[in-house]
């Protein structure tokens, strides 16, 4: 069901914390910070479909930013694996200047952890709709001062959603649409006229470079290495990383992902815009010589939320 009201949450963005007696860098990404609310229970009257908001001892929570996603720089950290790096690092650089972040160094075994930066923290909000099932609030995130007093609630309205580093990471060609049923119909018609202008420009920018994006062409089905110089989906390339640890062959994908995990299925369900059918996502999947390949465009998608 599409979210009828909006949580303002003003606070401060944050790339670095203290713990016990030293600083901790963190790994954010192109649609994913960590956020410090200025009241920390500002969150709790947001509808959860899992656990709660999961702070950590400096009261920083995990933000995932609504209605994009951006190229995956370090999922899954039993294999480290990640995207097209021009990209991918591309969207995350995009998104810190975007909130007002300086020039940040990173250290760490693949150079994904803050070192320094400054300044740090600074100052922002969000315009949150809902927890999800990892427990990070899902959200629209700006720089500087919110439209009105923190705590209370907004209708969906595009007057206030242009200016969030969303709409910028979309208008720039530094994410993906991922629209999930949550998104009122209003926000989801204004992401899909800025993807469809960034995809259709007379000069195509990040992932729609001629020949970039991967989705309807086709990436490996059970070659992780190979993935990680691709441009895909990111729901996708989730799933086929998940599935390479299996061991499995290209052809028996489709079928993995009609198993269960703790429960749940491994596939998600989907509207088709347009045609108001419901799928799975692997009636949209086609095999092909060794690769997968999407049949129906990600910003076609309304995806169920698990």
């Amino acid at each position: 069901m599409a979210i009828s009201k909006y949580l303002v949450a003003a606070g401060e963005f944050c790339l670095r914390y203290k713990c016990a007696t030293r600083m901790v860098g963190s790994q954010p990404d192109g649609d994913s910070v960590r956020f410090r609310p200025d009241v920390p229970t500002r969150f709790d009257p947001l509808p959860r479909v899992g656990r709660k908001p999961e702070f950590n001892t400096a009261g920083t929570v995990q933000l995932r930013l609504e209605a994009i996603d951006a190229l995956e720089t370090h999922f899954d950290f039993a294999v480290h694996a990640h995207q097209r790096w021009d990209l991918g690092l591309g969207a995350r650089d995009f998104t810190l200047k975007a909130l007002g972040f300086g020039p940040v160094t990173y250290c760490g075994s693949n150079d994904l952890t803050v070192g320094e930066t400054a300044p740090d923290p600074v100052p922002g909000y969000v315009i949150a709709g809902g927890i999800d099932s990892n427990g990070r609030p899902v959200a629209f995130a700006f720089s500087g001062k919110p439209p009105q007093k923190s705590g209370t609630w907004l209708d969906p309205d595009v007057s206030w959603l242009k200016s969030s580093v969303n709409c910028k990471l979309a208008a720039a060609g530094l994410a993906y649409p991922a629209y999930y049923s949550t998104v009122p119909y209003k926000l989801r018609v204004h992401f899909d006229g800025l993807f469809k202008k960034a995809q259709q420009s007379a000069k195509p920018a990040g992932l729609w470079q001629s020949g970039v994006d991967k989705t309807a062409s086709g990436v490996p089905a059970a070659n992780a290495t190979a993935l990680q110089d691709l441009a895909v989906w990111p729901k996708l390339f989730r799933r086929l990383i998940t599935y390479s640890k299996s061991g499995g062959t290209p052809d028996g994908f489709k079928k993995w992902l009609e198993t269960t995990d703790k429960g749940k299925p491994v596939d998600d369900e989907a509207w088709v815009i347009g045609t108001d059918e419901k799928v799975w996502l692997r009636d949209i999947f086609e095999v092909r010589n060794g690769k997968v390949a999407m049949t129906v465009e990600p910003r076609r998608l309304i995806i169920e939320p698990k």
